[in-house]
């Protein structure tokens, strides 16, 4: 069965499950260090406003975080419908 485009957006130049588990993981990880980190040292090294930070944070995580729900489905798809040869 041929991929569809989000799967194979998903997983370009991804050849197995164990690579895309692990950028999975890593933007997961990334998300949540980015949201984390981006409210510690914004204020604290540029004196954002806290508004302005917790827009800024929230944009970077949710960058990283939509790409793990990416990761996470073309995973999903491709274990239904495909094989990671």
């Amino acid at each position: 069965m041929k991929r569809p485009i989000w799967v194979a957006i998903g997983l370009f130049m991804l050849e197995t499950r164990e690579q895309a588990m692990m950028y999975l993981v890593a933007s997961a990880v990334g998300s949540v260090l980015v949201f984390v980190g981006t409210m510690v040292v914004m204020p604290v090294f540029f004196g954002f406003p806290h508004l302005r930070t917790v827009v800024g944070a929230s944009l970077l995580g949710a960058i990283l975080a939509a790409w793990a729900g990416l990761y996470w489905l073309s995973i999903r798809w491709m274990d239904k419908h495909g094989s990671w040869e």
